[in-house]
């Protein structure tokens, strides 16, 4: 028993710390986030946790969204000059 909530808790560090990056913009901590939640999602499978695992995949597809806006705002970011003014406009 004591094992189980050990390794359920590592997982909800791990989750949170994915989040809170993720958060942040690091585009790491979404693929980890992602990689973490498809391997606990591969295990609802492996014990035909339908629902669960539907569930899973819903939340994996929207952390799929959120990597790619991740990565489409450092690309903006990386677009931009630093130092240039925006033009005076009478």
């Amino acid at each position: 028993m004591f094992i189980t909530i050990a390794v359920d808790g590592v997982f909800l560090l791990m989750l949170i710390l994915c989040w809170k990056w993720a958060k942040a913009g690091s585009q790491g901590a979404f693929l980890a986030g992602m990689i973490a939640y498809a391997l606990d999602g591969v295990l609802l499978l492996y014990f035909s946790m339908w629902l669960d695992a539907g569930v899973h995949a819903y939340a994996l597809y929207m952390m799929w969204q959120g990597y790619a806006a991740a990565r489409e705002l450092a690309q903006l970011q990386q677009g931009m000059q630093p130092g240039l003014s925006q033009p005076k406009l009478p």
